[in-house]
Formats: C-alpha cells, sequence, structure tokens
C-alpha cells in the first residue's frame, strides 16, 4: 500500500499452486500511467508494483525543444520561430522555454513532418511523438501568428481560441502529412501525435482531430465540482468527445508545496467513470505524486487501481486497506481517512478561496464545519491507536498521526484569533526535531532549506495577526 514493509500484506500462506495451462488477459482501462516526484528507491518500486510506471515513450509535456532545436531545422526553416520585439528568436538550448513555435506559419508542418521522421528513425519502436507546447506561456504576438491573431478579440478569452484554432490547425496537418510521409520513409503508421491542453492552448478545439491526436488535459481532479470537469448534465468533458475519441489527463496530485492531507479518491474515482460513459479511449494519466505518505496515506494506492478498473469500488479499498494494516483499530482508521477526504473536498471546491502550490496562507483558512473535522480526525485517530493490536499497527497509525500534527500545528497557529507563542514555537520545533529530513512525512522534507521555509511562513503567519 506504502513503500516499504511495514505496509506490505502478505498472505498467511505464501504458496501459490499454478495449473499447467495459463491462459489470462487484462486490459487496464488507462492505457499507460505515468507518476512523478519520487525520491527514494523504494517508492520507484512501489510506483512499479502498482502499476503506475506504464509507459515506453517520452514526456507529454513542453516539448517544442525536444522537436525543434536542432541546427538543421535552423537552416532549413527559420521561419517557424517566433519575432520578439522585431527579431526573430532562436531558442538557446534544448530547455530553453522562453518561446512557441508561430502556429500560423505554414513551414511548421514541414519542420515539423522532418523533425518526425528523424525522431521515429532514432527510436523505430516508439508509436509516441509529442507537439507540446513550453511552460513559460511566452507566445508569440508577431509574425504571421501576429496577424493571425488580429481575428480574435485581443481579451483572454480571445486570445486563448486564437492560439488554440492556430495549433489545431497544424496539428490536423501534420497527421494528414505523416500519414504519407511516415511510411514513404519506412516508418510504419499509424503513430500518436500527443499534445496537453494547456497553456494559450487550453481551451477545447472547434473541429474535430485528426484520430492520430491525443490531447491530454490538465484536469486538477481535486477541484473537479468547483471547475464543472463533470457533472450530471454537462461539464467540460462532455464537449469532447464531439471532438476527439480518446483523451488523457495531466492531475496535479501534489503532496510537495501541501502542508495538508490531499485525499480525494471518490472525486478521481467520478472522473474516469465519466470519460467511460463518454466511451472515450483513455490512454494516459500523468500523476504529479510528490508524494507527502504521512498525509495522503493510501490515496496514491486508489489511484493506481482507479485507472487500473474504473468500476473498482472505492470503500471496499479503503476497509480492505484498513483491515490489512489496522487490525482491531480498522474502523477507526476509516473514519479518519474519511474525514480527512471530506475536508479536502470541501477545501478545494470553495468557491471564495483559491487553494493552489505553494500559497501557503490559502491553504490554512478553514471555516468552522472544516475544523470539525480536523477534531473528528484527531479523535478517531487517537481512537485507533489505543486500541492498536501489535507494534506494527501502532508504528502505521504513528505514521498518519505525526503526519496529521503538521496539518494540525498550522491549522491552530493560523486560524487562532490570538497568537500562542508557546504553540508557534512548538510547531517550529516539531518541524525540524520531527519532520526534517524525513521522506515519508512531507516530500519536501528532505529540501535543504526546508526548515528555513516553514520557519519563514510561521514567522509570516504571526506577523499577519499582529
Amino acid at each position: 500500500y506504502l513503500p516499504g514493509d511495514l505496509f506490505t500484506s502478505m498472505p498467511e500462506n505464501k504458496k501459490v499452486n499454478l495449473s499447467k495451462i495459463i491462459s489470462f488477459t487484462q486490459i487496464p482501462f488507462s492505457r499507460y500511467v505515468m507518476s512523478t516526484g519520487y525520491k527514494i528507491g523504494a517508492e520507484t518500486e512501489w510506483s512499479q508494483i502498482n502499476g503506475v510506471a506504464r509507459k515506453d515513450w517520452g514526456s507529454h509535456q513542453h516539448s517544442m525543444g525536444d522537436r525543434f532545436y536542432d541546427d538543421s531545422i535552423f537552416k532549413l526553416f527559420p521561419e517557424i520561430f517566433p519575432i520578439i520585439n522585431g527579431k526573430r528568436y532562436f531558442p538557446k538550448s534544448k530547455s530553453d522555454q522562453n518561446w512557441e513555435p508561430d502556429f500560423a506559419e505554414p513551414k511548421l508542418v514541414d519542420a515539423a513532418v522532418y523533425s518526425a521522421i528523424k525522431y521515429f528513425k532514432q527510436n523505430p519502436k516508439i508509436n509516441y511523438i509529442s507537439f507540446s507546447v513550453q511552460d513559460s506561456w511566452t507566445y508569440p504576438t508577431e509574425g504571421k501568428m501576429g496577424g493571425y491573431l488580429k481575428n480574435y478579440p485581443n481579451t483572454r478569452v480571445g486570445r486563448y481560441r486564437g492560439y488554440t484554432n492556430a495549433y489545431i490547425s497544424f496539428l490536423n496537418k501534420l497527421a494528414e502529412r505523416l500519414k504519407t510521409e511516415l511510411p514513404r520513409n519506412g516508418i510504419s503508421w499509424p503513430k500518436t501525435i500527443v499534445y496537453i491542453v494547456y497553456g494559450n492552448v487550453r481551451v477545447i478545439p472547434l473541429v474535430k482531430l485528426n484520430p492520430a491526436i491525443l490531447p491530454i488535459t490538465a484536469y486538477h481532479l481535486s477541484e473537479a465540482i468547483i471547475d464543472s470537469i463533470y457533472t450530471p448534465n454537462g461539464g467540460a468533458l462532455r464537449l469532447w468527445p464531439k471532438v476527439a475519441k480518446r483523451i488523457g489527463n495531466d492531475d496535479w496530485a501534489e503532496g510537495k508545496g501541501f502542508i495538508y492531507p490531499r485525499i480525494y479518491t471518490n472525486l478521481v474515482s467520478n472522473y474516469v467513470k465519466a470519460v467511460q460513459k463518454e466511451k472515450m479511449s483513455f490512454d494516459y494519466a500523468h500523476l504529479e505524486f510528490y508524494p507527502n505518505w504521512s498525509l495522503d496515506g493510501p490515496k496514491y494506492y486508489f489511484m493506481s487501481k482507479i485507472y487500473w478498473n474504473p468500476k473498482v469500488n472505492t470503500d471496499s479499498l479503503l476497509t480492505l486497506f484498513c483491515n490489512d494494516m489496522f487490525g482491531k483499530a480498522a474502523k477507526q482508521m476509516k473514519s479518519y481517512f474519511t474525514s480527512l477526504e471530506n475536508l479536502n473536498t470541501s477545501m478545494n471546491n470553495d468557491s471564495k478561496i483559491n487553494r493552489k502550490i505553494g500559497a501557503y496562507n490559502t491553504q490554512l483558512l478553514l471555516n468552522e464545519n472544516q475544523l470539525a473535522l480536523v477534531k473528528q480526525a484527531r479523535q478517531s485517530i487517537d481512537k485507533a491507536y489505543s486500541i492498536a493490536g501489535n507494534d506494527d499497527q501502532k508504528k502505521r497509525i504513528e505514521l498518519f498521526s505525526n503526519g496529521f500534527k503538521i496539518s494540525e500545528g498550522f491549522f491552530d497557529v493560523y486560524n487562532s484569533k490570538t497568537v500562542d507563542t508557546a504553540k508557534v514555537n512548538g510547531l517550529k520545533d516539531y518541524l525540524k526535531n520531527t519532520v526534517s529530513g524525513n521522506q515519508m512525512m512531507l516530500n519536501m522534507a528532505t529540501d535543504k532549506n526546508f526548515v528555513t521555509v516553514m520557519d519563514n511562513l510561521i514567522d509570516q503567519i504571526v506577523k499577519g495577526k499582529k
């Protein structure tokens, strides 16, 4: 369930009898799943065991440097690079994110065909190639793209639509060309062209995508309700089948950057079921984990099961985990994790608060109902520890209890009307002496500046109250 022997469940009878002839095939709902953000080998091993390291192709995101940072492309197709402040901008390196190609330049298709042929000749067994926008949000407003944008309102919505239309037109033309150009160069067809629905190309296309194109959305599933990603009568997900038969998603499932439990198992389950209901092929999930094991617990394990089979019962998963790991304390631990999921769902789908990575202060403000859930979770886990049947069960509960103390400490300091110096200093000491360096407690606990960042954060909170 979690990395390490402590959270590994083994049957009493370890002998397995197999028949001489075995014929069994199981096809996962999500064709590929990739999770990231691990720091230690045990985490990587866990990801392989649980099927969230299933991919045999490169990155799906921010890949224009991979495609076009090439001396021969600079010489053959200089027109594809953007004009910035009247000058042609050529990327400084493959990792230079401060540019996008000119999507309205016709020769971009020629350059992309050239790049794809070269890529597939170097990687003959790979069937995917990414032409995804960079991460800097630096988009051309001059050159061919500048002229193209004059047909759209000079607003954020207008720019999104203009860039998306030009970009999708480029991808569709590329797919049609590759259908003939790749076989002509001894490369099999079909291949898959990946793009991430992100940045200024984040809106749903207005025209049908070539079947070879795989859009990968960037929906934050923890905010699925407030963002109306799927609803009984509509939502963004209902629009995709009109233009595409396949889809993927990149989810900020982060622990890193957060200091409260982010458990939203049922929101993920409902999303994957909604994709299945729309009869779309779900080709890829990228799960940006950066796990906080002590806060999020079995969330990551549950996600691995949901993406394999949308029909899996999430309540049964939690029940099985608690029975396996906590014995007599199973009921109390199930109540604990349920309270935390209810807390997270409430926090992340509140229209009044924008909870984003790094903006710690917006993570901490709780209303009365949310504070009650924090109290309820603490009562459940304390009761669980008191009735646990053996040392291993107590050690498991202790990990989650100690992790939750981080959140409780910050919630208390932030939401109290007055400053309690003893509580402030106690939280600082706890982070320094118990949390710092412990990878299972917080993903960022091993960062060199962890204690300094946390001390400064607590000082800012205190200063804001004076």
